[in-house]
């Protein structure tokens, strides 16, 4: 039996036609399909594939069927309703294909069926459908043709495994995680959220503009495209050719603003994983917004890292670097913040339960949360460190695990609750280096900044030094588990905290400076204030009433 890619999965139940008797599954372990032998004790592949196989099984959901009509030639599948799901059977022979006049024979029934409902799979269909129909010369005014269109034999593989083999991306992401991650960038409320990031969007811009040298009649690729926008910017800065590749569904929406602003001659859209999709050229520049809380979250500087294998010797990448720094921080409001909400589980007699057993346990969890907000600079302890990553040269692989050892000198006396992190990125092009930077003394971005909270607060002096280490451990959930620990003289601290759950704590108000920073008093400054608005409008009182008295005269 021929293995492949899966789109969506049921469990085969029995096979009816013409040529065999219905079968329960309990009741046999193979039934025949054309020539498929089927296991029907595992779940059943569903899938488009190129292959001259007799039958291949595409599992739809109604919502589905319509969404992939605009991509789908009806005479490519031949489709049927069981269920309300949608059996497509792509009948050939001999490699071509062969149009059924009436319902097809074979009947195919399944249990604990799962269609094609995950975003991640969804994009994957498009992208091999779009590959399969490379060998049919597109339309000009097709909607498809602001997808990719090309000769297999002529494409750059992501590597020389079969259908069948799993991705680099599959071998270090659970399922369940991808699939949430490219629904959640499904939607288009996402893509405008991170498009209204006006530091994070211009900054883009102006690094493409200022280096349009770099891109003036080059072939760009745009990984995890989005909405494309960072692929139009390639394209006003002169590209001669972009490929936006996107795994989420949202390559649809990048398509039709591809489409509706003429440049499918110019963007061609490359829906699926870098890690698994197939371009017919190398490229001269590789842009990509992969960065994610404390940079590293969401694991896609893998995927960036992993995409200059499409990249011309010599070839640059937007961003260049990343910068990841690291201080010391103290905020004893929100470490009281943190430590009350465990107070619930101390009752003793809620509803006539005692809640006391899980105090401990609700503590480890709450203070297992980094929290996303931004403060004011002075809440911090010290100055930074930083690790950085080059993306031009550094391997995926050492971001699987990141050591950040640190000696930070206190600047303040008093309490440090934990360490505080931001980062930057440069843009190093031809002409100019642009930094796209999340600290706390620049604009708010939506990255934010990120604190992890230690165990228990630790008294510091000005000039004392604080030693100790991050490591950072990627996971499968597609971001890490960040150890934080620290040494003051012999007292130690630390903590384990799960960047997958963190705390967004930002609602919006302005940032006050911390508690106990005035050297003056702020009453006075009022009073001062005050006293010149009295001043002012004691003038304006007195010109008025001359006025009004020569205006009486």
């Amino acid at each position: 039996m021929k293995i492949v890619r899966m789109y969506g999965c049921g469990r085969l139940l029995k096979v009816s036609s013409d040529e065999q008797n219905s079968g329960d599954s309990n009741d046999n372990n193979n039934l025949k399909l054309g020539k498929f032998q089927i296991d029907s004790n595992v779940k059943i592949g569903i899938c488009v594939d190129d292959t001259n196989s007799n039958y291949n099984l595409l599992l739809l959901s109604e919502n589905d069927r319509t969404l992939l009509k605009k991509f789908i030639i009806n005479t490519l599948l031949s489709i049927i309703v069981i269920n309300k799901r949608i059996i497509a059977i792509d009948v050939r022979h001999d490699g071509q294909l062969i149009k059924c006049e009436r319902e097809p024979s074979v009947l195919v029934y399944f249990d604990d069926v799962k269609g094609i409902v995950h975003v991640a799979e969804m994009s994957q269909l498009l992208h091999d459908v779009n590959l399969r129909m490379a060998s049919q010369k597109p339309n000009s005014n097709d909607e498809r043709s602001a997808f990719i269109s090309c000769n297999n034999n002529s494409n750059i593989n992501n590597n020389n495994n079969n259908d069948h083999d799993m991705s680099v991306f599959d071998a270090r992401t659970e399922h369940a995680s991808a699939s949430q991650y490219f629904q959640f960038y499904g939607y288009l409320s996402q893509q405008q959220n991170m498009m209204q990031d006006y530091i994070r969007t211009s900054t883009y811009q102006r690094a493409i503009h200022v280096n349009s040298n770099d891109f003036k009649d080059k072939v760009v690729m745009d990984v995890g495209a989005g909405s494309g926008i960072l692929s139009f910017f390639a394209v006003q800065a002169g590209a001669r050719k972009v490929y936006a590749v996107e795994a989420s569904s949202v390559a649809i929406q990048c398509a039709e603003l591809v489409r509706s602003n003429n440049l499918t001659d110019k963007i061609v859209v490359v829906p699926g994983r870098v890690e698994e999709i197939m371009i017919p050229e190398k490229v001269d520049i590789i842009i990509s917004e992969p960065m994610g809380y404390m940079l590293v979250n969401e694991r896609m500087l893998e995927s960036y890292i992993h995409s200059r294998k499409f990249l011309k010797n010599g070839g640059r990448m937007f961003p260049t670097l990343g910068e990841l720094h690291v201080a010391l921080f103290s905020d004893e409001a929100l470490f009281i913040e943190q430590s009350t909400k465990a107070n619930f589980w101390c009752q003793e007699n809620f509803h006539g339960i005692n809640l006391t057993g899980l105090r401990a346990q609700a503590l480890v969890e709450i203070f297992k949360q980094p929290i996303v907000d931004t403060w004011h600079v002075n809440t911090l302890m010290s100055g930074s460190t930083k690790w950085s990553v080059n993306f031009e040269t550094d391997d995926e692989n050492e971001l699987h695990n990141i050591h950040i050892p640190f000696e930070l000198s206190a600047n303040k006396n008093g309490f440090v609750h934990g360490l505080a992190f931001w980062f930057d990125v440069a843009f190093i092009g031809g002409v100019a280096t642009i930094w796209l930077s999340t600290a706390p003394t620049e604009p708010l971005t939506h990255w934010y900044q990120v604190r992890c909270l230690f165990d228990k607060p630790v008294m510091v002096f000005v000039g004392q030094t604080v030693k100790g280490t991050v490591n950072m451990i990627a996971n499968e959930r597609q971001s890490y588990d960040v150890e934080v620990s620290a040494e003051i003289g012999d007292v130690r601290v630390s903590n384990t905290v799960d960047l997958k759950n963190p705390l967004f704590r930002y609602n919006g108000s302005a940032v006050l400076i911390p508690a106990g920073f005035s050297n003056e008093s702020p009453s006075d400054a009022i009073l001062q204030h005050a006293s010149s608005i009295l001043f002012f409008f004691s003038i304006f009182r007195y010109s008025i009433n001359i006025n009004v008295y020569y205006f009486n005269i």
